[in-house]
């Protein structure tokens, strides 16, 4: 069995004793992800640009453990004010066009007010290539 992990210059990881992302052989967990530049330590005030940029840290996190946003299975957003939800789905769907994954969208607070969204996701590496039948019910 193999493990590996990321890490960025989320200040929170250290101070919570988490990893952004963990893979244990093929499985991957991304944790609860905000829209923060982790490298400027910024993070936009919009829905739109705190959306992409929660994605744009998921899509680096599995990058570097050999996958991407096309092998996640399963993903949980949580939007603290449900008026957001329209414009975070959206853009969540335009980014995981090609993604068969199940989806969980929850309406809780977060950490503080300027928080629009946080997204987590669990990916299986390579399974993007997989055969794949769909059953209609």
């Amino acid at each position: 069995m193999e493990r590996q992990i990321v890490r960025t210059a989320s200040r929170y990881e250290v101070s919570e004793s988490f990893v952004r992302a963990l893979a244990i052989d093929d499985l991957i967990l991304v944790s609860n992800t905000s829209g923060r530049d982790y490298d400027k330590q910024e993070m936009s005030s919009t829905v739109e640009g705190q959306t992409n940029q929660a994605l744009d840290n998921i899509s680096r996190s599995l990058e570097a453990l050999g996958s991407s946003l096309e092998d996640v299975v399963r993903r949980v957003v949580t939007i603290p004010d449900p008026a957001n939800a329209v414009e975070v789905m959206r853009i969540v769907g335009e980014r995981f066009t090609n993604a068969n994954a199940t989806n969980t969208v929850i309406c809780s607070p977060l950490g503080g007010p300027e928080y629009h969204v946080e997204i987590e996701v669990t990916a299986y590496r390579g399974i993007r290539d997989a055969d794949t039948t769909t059953v209609q019910i």
